[in-house]
């Protein structure tokens, strides 16, 4: 497993589990800001955009994965993207730092 954060402690938190699979599944998740902000609403318009705009083409159409995209918890103020059956994940963590 990957670098560790103590509860509460603002930062990178890296997390490999490896599985006897020639696909992957990979997420990464930023904190943006709460339901009340005056950005939320853009930020969800925003992870729509990127999602059938960019993701998918990069991470279907180029990189063979089955699925990806990227979803703005309006609640939770966390925006992620992720790919599911993913035969490229470091290329795949390029283009979510990219978008």
């Amino acid at each position: 497993l990957g670098d560790r954060l103590a509860p509460g402690e603002p930062g990178v938190a890296k997390t490999f589990v490896g599985i006897p699979a020639q696909t992957n599944f990979c997420a990464a998740a930023l904190d943006t800001v709460p339901y009340t902000h005056e950005d939320s609403a853009k930020i969800l318009l925003l992870s729509n955009i990127i999602s059938s705009n960019y993701l998918h083409k990069e991470l279907r159409e180029k990189g063979g994965a089955y699925g990806g995209g990227c979803s703005a918890g309006v609640q939770s103020g966390v925006l992620t993207c992720y790919s599911f059956r993913d035969p490229q994940v470091l290329r795949t963590l390029e283009r979510f730092e990219e978008a």
